[in-house]
């Protein structure tokens, strides 16, 4: 069995909603994932990242025993489907100690994200999934806001 670190910034995170998934792997801690931009949409309770050299994202990083991790969180993550808007990479991240690892990411594609959803996608500027929440307006539509 080969070790693998995951890198996590969304609803796989601690205290979320799809968190469970990553409970058999080892916490290593918050990480930064360097020239990224963080984007929530209020039509989907999920972010997306795509690339940006001024930005980071934040994010945990967990260490699994079994690489099979990988092909769960790809079904997960839709890496597999034709509509999916995820690809996994090797990153490098960066713990608060400036300590350098490299980790599994799913970053978003560009392309395959509908031109509807990009219109009201909203950047995340502190680059962090934990400071974001939904409200729901008078008018009934639903709001991003970053606390």
């Amino acid at each position: 069995m080969t070790k693998c670190k995951v890198f996590v910034y969304g609803t796989l995170r601690k205290g979320e909603i799809l968190h469970w998934y990553m409970e058999g792997g080892r916490f290593l801690g918050v990480a930064t994932l360097v020239e990224y931009r963080l984007y929530a949409s209020p039509h989907l309770a999920f972010p997306f990242i795509f690339r940006d050299l001024s930005r980071k994202v934040i994010g945990e990083v967990y260490e699994f025993e079994d690489r099979d991790i990988l092909k769960l969180l790809d079904r997960v993550e839709g890496v597999e489907s034709p509509n999916g808007f995820y690809k996994r990479e090797l990153k490098e991240v960066v713990f608060g100690n400036s300590k350098k690892v490299k980790a599994y990411v799913y970053l978003s594609y560009y392309n395959k994200v509908p031109y509807e959803l990009k219109c009201d996608l909203m950047t995340i500027t502190k680059g962090d999934w934990k400071n974001v929440c939904f409200i729901k307006t008078e008018g009934g539509r639903i709001r991003c806001v970053e606390l």
